[in-house]
């Protein structure tokens, strides 16, 4: 099948994902392993190198989604409400992340890959194990609150992710500290100005498509420049979106809306790239995968009690952004790692989903029991 070909097939999945009724119940997981399916992992419907030539529009996908977790960072809202939640979402997803790339790093350094390439690869699984999963936080009144506690929740992923691009290279070697500080002011320049670039275009156009247009280019340009430069496309991305939503534009509201409806047929369609860019499956990956997934929810038990917070605001499952830094970094920095990396994203969480539907229906059946 040919590229035009497999390109519709991934995008009509994953708006009928987004936008079905009945699709929209299945957990975003599902198409993680749908993907892997019909890849060259399952039926070889398509061939490994026809997957990695969507690169282009993967990276245009997960620079939409880091734009949207970036406009979740309204700082007005930050200063009615303290900075006392901040606090506990940022940490408690890191310290769920950290805890689950530990066996990630054993097994690499064990197998012999290096301590920069273990140091990234764990890095890389932090950044997947760090988000929580934004219909789970709040309901009702409270769903505006639960976007601003899962957009930092996100940020502390995305941090995590970064890092492999500001430490090392394609080419696997160790950057100065004077490059590590160049990069890293690079990407903060160049997403805040082209966050203040997209308001200022946006706010001399009256009708709402040609505003989606710009912005739609705009993130087209964050997604190729920082894939040629080396940089985290994700990041640049997010820092855009914090520029916008911290403006006093009167029309941001519309298009942060307009990107939110997108967001889950854009991370379907990264989940379903992901999972056809796993060649094989092999019980390595598969007990790693297990792992990681234990740690991380003894990871998040033991940040809640740390930081003293209640368990029902901050649950175990994975957002649909999580494997968009596996994604980027795994074939941007970590070639030879990828695969492996992303079927232990896989496997990781679905064993997470599994794990969680099984601790709420055992706590339904003990308050049933008790009442």
């Amino acid at each position: 099948m040919n590229l035009i070909l497999l390109a519709m097939c991934l995008g009509t999945l994953a708006y009928l994902g987004g936008r079905h009724r009945l699709a929209r119940t299945l957990p975003p997981v599902a198409f993680f392993a749908l993907g892997t399916l019909i890849g060259p992992a399952g039926f070889g419907l398509f061939k490994l190198g026809q997957v990695i030539a969507l690169r282009p529009l993967a990276l245009f996908c997960v620079a939409w989604i880091g734009f949207i977790i970036g406009t979740q960072a309204e700082l007005r809202l930050w200063r009615k409400i303290g900075f006392n939640i901040p606090r506990l979402a940022i940490g408690i997803s890191a310290l769920a992340g950290l805890m689950a790339a530990v066996p990630v790093m054993v097994v690499f350094l064990i197998t012999g890959h290096g301590v920069i390439a273990s140091i990234a690869a764990s890095l890389v699984m932090a950044a997947a194990g760090a988000p929580t999963a934004l219909t789970n936080l709040a309901k009702g009144r409270f769903i505006r609150l639960g976007k601003a506690c899962s957009g930092l929740d996100d940020f502390a992923a995305l941090a995590l992710a970064a890092l492999p691009f500001l430490l090392i290279g394609s080419d696997g070697q160790v950057h100065e500290v004077s490059r590590i500080f160049r990069d890293l002011g690079f990407m903060t320049i160049a997403g805040l100005s082209l966050g203040f670039a997209m308001m200022l275009l946006v706010s001399v156009r009256a009708h709402l498509d040609e505003r989606l247009t710009i912005c739609l280019g705009i993130v087209s340009l964050i997604a190729g420049v920082s894939a040629d430069l080396g940089l985290a496309p994700f990041v640049v991305a997010g820092l855009s979106g914090v520029a916008l939503i911290n403006t006093r534009f009167r029309a941001k509201e519309t298009i942060y809306q307009v990107f939110v409806d997108a967001e889950r047929p854009v991370g379907l369609f990264v989940l379903l790239y992901a999972g056809m860019l796993i060649p094989n499956l092999n019980w390595v990956a598969i007990a790693l995968g297990i792992s990681w997934a234990t740690f991380r929810i003894l990871g998040r038990y033991w940040a809640i009690k740390v930081f003293r917070a209640p368990a029902t605001l901050f649950p175990h499952t994975l957002s649909i952004g999580a494997a968009a830094p596996v994604v980027v970094v795994a074939y941007e920095l970590l070639t030879q790692s990828a695969g492996f990396l992303l079927q232990v994203a896989l496997i990781g969480w679905m064993a997470t989903e599994v794990t969680v539907i099984w601790l709420e229906t055992h706590k339904r059946f003990t308050e049933a029991r008790h009442a």
